[in-house]
């Protein structure tokens, strides 16, 4: 139970993160904050954090949240009453309380000298015509098997080099990481993760690197999971007989990936209800005039369904995304996230991505198309290649929507012939109004990501792909 503090109370340490900060959901008045609390604790703790901005050491918001044992000691805060369009410092770290406290009692003083700190700023009203520019990016190998760790300094490159750009003073709004930010079966399936502890262990490490850590508390960051981060090819028919497996894959990327976004409710000002599980973990959010609808097409996949055709999401699902196409202002930029990509189809490969369910590819291209939606726009990864192309269908020429793929922020190994690997002239049919590719630009199979950004207008789409090591690879200039 909360307690007044004593006069006399000394003030309590505040001790920095062990993983984190991480900004997660952010609004115009809203921003989530993430932290991971102590490797083992004897006590109660708790989370706390404070924002001031940036011009001023007085804080305009605060709040305190438990770092639960369970939840390998993460957990999230939700400061409330900024202002739109602002940029805040932060501070966040952990105090260690009595067992018998279910929070810090009032007025409890704070030595915040040891904090974690970061940056954000808020977002511009939705709706708002502003310049928006977001990195995506995907795919990201470690090998961290028995005793051995590798592709941990490899795997950090990309997000130092997003941070230089970031000090040449280039915008950046919110930063998309599309699946697979762990490999949980890093060694070619050989003794694959299969206990919470060594997923817990996998995602300690992974967001642990420097610059990705640097990263994440200075940008909102939006994640969503793809089938690495359970089990290769995922499909929930492969779920019975490995419900142990699952159900600790989940338990992590709940702690590590989902609490920090939109898809997950908090219960009130500054807290989270932990104790209930998600009922879905696709999600959206706006970005200015952006809107961005990010789907989970591996918790509601299914191959074998006895009389009925294969799905990647469920019809819920499904529904609330033609909604949310409907609904959306006609001139804003729409943003389809997908882990696996929706077009061009894969010659190597279509089963695991939306080729491999053509009733329900066809269904949201033709509810697009009969609906006369524009400026439609889907991100993906997964492929292990970086490009752009277009989707054009020939009997109506009203209707254009892109696909940008970018992957892998690092993966080992050679990656010949990728410009062979995807069809660019193929037909998605839908009789009689046929989808073909149109524009494309080049399949390029670096270590990667790529930075999208809109004009204040939002009717032009730059698509600019980086290596690792930020070197430009190709940009475009594309009409929406």
């Amino acid at each position: 139970m909360r307690r007044d503090c004593g006069e006399n109370m000394k003030a309590m340490l505040v001790e920095p993160l062990t993983v984190g900060p991480i900004v997660g959901y952010t609004t115009d008045t809203t921003c989530r904050l993430w932290g991971r609390g102590p490797d083992a604790a004897g006590a109660r703790v708790f989370g706390v954090a404070r924002a001031f901005p940036a011009a001023t050491r007085l804080p305009v918001a605060e709040g305190q949240f438990k770092m639960m044992a369970k939840f390998d000691y993460t957990g999230v805060v939700d400061l409330m009453g900024l202002v739109a369009d602002t940029a805040y410092d932060y501070e966040i770290g952990f105090v260690r309380g009595e067992a018998a406290w279910d929070a810090l009692p009032d007025g409890a003083p704070l030595d915040w000298n040891g904090a974690s700190s970061g940056a954000v700023r808020t977002n511009a009203p939705p709706g708002t015509p502003a310049p928006v520019s977001f990195v995506l990016g995907s795919c990201r190998y470690l090998l961290l098997k028995w005793i051995l760790h590798w592709g941990e300094e490899s795997g950090d490159k990309a997000f130092r080099s997003i941070l230089e750009q970031m000090a040449r003073e280039v915008r950046t709004d919110c930063l998309l990481m599309v699946g697979d930010q762990i490999y949980a079966d890093d060694f070619k399936g050989i003794d694959p993760d299969d206990h919470l502890d060594e997923f817990l262990e996998r995602y300690r490490i992974a967001f642990g690197q420097p610059f990705i850590r640097q990263l994440m508390s200075r940008v909102p960051t939006y994640m969503i999971l793809d089938d690495h981060e359970i089990k290769d090819a995922w499909t929930m028919d492969m779920r019975p007989g490995r419900e142990a497996l699952y159900a600790a894959a989940l338990s992590a990327y709940q702690s590590y990936q989902v609490v920090h976004g939109p898809a997950f409710d908090l219960s009130g000002p500054g807290e989270v209800e932990f104790s209930r599980t998600p009922t879905r973990y696709w999600y959206k959010y706006d970005l200015g005039p952006a809107r961005f609808f990010v789907l989970d097409t591996r918790n509601e996949r299914y191959v074998n369904l006895a009389g009925a055709e294969p799905r990647i999401i469920s019809t819920v699902q499904m529904s609330a995304l033609v909604q949310w196409l409907v609904e959306s202002p006609a001139d804003a930029p729409k943003f389809v996230v997908s882990s696996v990509p929706m077009f061009p189809d894969d010659r190597s490969e279509i089963r695991d991505k939306w080729a491999g369910f053509p009733q329900q590819r066809r269904q949201v291209l033709e509810e697009i198309r009969s609906r006369g939606v524009r400026k439609v726009v889907f991100l993906s990864g997964d492929v292990h290649c970086s490009g752009w192309s277009e989707l054009r269908c020939e009997n109506d020429p009203s209707f254009r929507v892109y696909s940008v793929i970018s992957s892998p922020f690092f993966f080992p190994g050679p990656r010949l012939g990728q410009g062979d690997r995807f069809d660019l002239r193929g037909t998605i049919p839908n009789p009689p109004h046929d989808f073909v590719i149109g524009g494309h630009g080049p399949i390029l199979g670096d270590d990667a990501f790529t930075r999208v950004s809109l004009d204040a207008d939002a009717t032009v789409m730059r698509v600019d792909v980086y290596d690792r090591k930020g070197g430009l690879l190709d940009g475009v200039a594309l009409p929406l």
